[in-house]
């Protein structure tokens, strides 16, 4: 009576266990017939779950690969255990990705009996879906900007650039700067102003456009325009610095240019005041 009663108490705790967990937990025979389904099984599936024992686990997948249960079962019958994903179909017509972990169990049963404990990973993997395209898209931004696009860490070590700043500074390869300092791409006598700005671009977020001379991997001087901002990781904290940098040489020279001929002008206007005057 002692061990009856020990085991019905062991069995309300795994039966409480089941009924109100998350998880997916049922039981099927080896042509897939389902044997028991808890709550959230019912649940998300959309019937009850006297109707669910009276179906196949077949029933209820995507009408696309149920041609693949068979070889899962040939699974289960060989190696006692099968892991993977299942795309499944509600009463409502939508889908939904499973995770599952399944084992036979042979001893102690009349007949055998898969175990198996599924999690819905659904909203997972859309999250997941919608986060590889949003790093396509910004790749893609990045790769195709005309700007030259560097990414480096509070060490101020290189971790990635872009197609244009490798042309920019004259390299061929990502492997030639990564891992460099960004303090090695300034003339000497701008890298104390250049410390100074990632400073404020740490306290405040940002800075820029400001004017830099930077050099070229064959030691040529040319001027740029940056701007910077931080990079936050999720405790709110700067993990690493954005840096946009353009070449400005041209238009640097289109402004001496006007300013050589503003300065004709005035010359002229000068001349011809006096000439005037006299």
């Amino acid at each position: 009576k002692q061990a009856q009663e020990t085991l019905r108490e062991s069995e309300d705790r795994y039966r409480d266990l089941v009924e109100n967990s998350q998880d997916l937990i049922c039981t099927h025979d080896l042509q897939g017939n389902f044997l028991s389904v808890n709550p959230a099984a019912a649940k998300l599936l959309g019937y009850d779950r006297s109707t669910i024992l009276k179906m196949n686990v077949r029933d209820i997948l995507v009408p696309d690969v149920r041609d693949q249960f068979s070889s899962y079962l040939d699974t289960i019958r060989r190696d006692g255990v099968a892991k993977g994903l299942m795309l499944v179909q509600t009463a409502a017509g939508e889908r939904r990705i499973l995770e599952y972990n399944n084992t036979l169990r042979t001893e102690g049963v009349a007949s055998p009996i898969v175990r198996a404990i599924n999690r819905d990973i659904t909203e997972r993997r859309r999250a997941e879906q919608a986060l590889r395209e949003s790093e396509e898209r910004y790749r893609t931004l990045v790769e195709t900007s005309p700007d030259a696009i560097a990414l480096f860490d509070l060490n101020l070590n290189v971790i990635m650039v872009n197609r244009p700043a490798l042309t920019l500074y004259g390299y061929e390869r990502q492997e030639e700067v990564i891992g460099k300092s960004i303090l090695g791409y300034l003339v000497p006598e701008e890298q104390a102003r250049a410390r100074e700005d990632i400073r404020k671009v740490l306290e405040t977020g940002s800075i820029g456009p400001v004017e830099y001379t930077l050099l070229k991997k064959d030691g040529i001087r040319f001027p740029a325009e940056l701007k910077a901002s931080s990079i936050l990781d999720r405790q709110k904290k700067p993990s690493a610095i954005l840096c946009v940098s353009r070449d400005i040489t041209e238009r640097k020279r289109a402004e001496g240019e006007k300013a050589i001929l503003q300065e004709q002008l005035r010359q002229s206007q000068k001349i011809e005041a006096i000439g005037r005057l006299a």
